[in-house]
């Protein structure tokens, strides 16, 4: 299966200025745990709720606090066409639980370890 068949369609992003509360809020309301971080149309970054949370323990304030001091710079993404075996390897590989999907380089959506595990379940 591919990860074009499955991922979180939509834009989930923020820009790097965006405060930490703004990012919390909007991670809330869309029921998700990570956004990608966008400068103008390129993906600078990924944040997710653990940043908050780790931003948050360490009394930074977040109506003040920048998203991009707390992202992750170094992102991995994947391609719609790649096999969701592969994709989930990567992310275990790599330790992590959210990775962007790009589509003729542009970003698509976002996928999930859950959103694997699903894919897991059904099979």
């Amino acid at each position: 299966m591919r990860i074009g068949d499955m991922y979180r369609t939509g834009i989930f992003t923020l820009d790097a200025t965006d405060t930490l509360a703004t990012c919390a809020r909007r991670l809330e309301a869309a029921d998700i745990g990570a956004f990608g971080v966008v400068d103008g149309s390129e993906i600078v970054g990924i944040i997710t709720e653990r940043d908050v949370v780790r931003a948050v323990s360490r009394e930074d304030d977040p109506g003040r606090a920048l998203v991009r001091d707390f992202m992750s710079g170094d992102v991995l993404t994947a391609d719609v066409d790649e096999d969701t075996r592969d994709v989930a390897n990567r992310m275990l590989d790599a330790g992590i639980r959210h990775l962007p999907v790009v589509s003729e380089g542009q970003l698509a959506g976002m996928v999930s370890i859950r959103d694997l595990l699903h894919v897991k379940a059904v099979l």
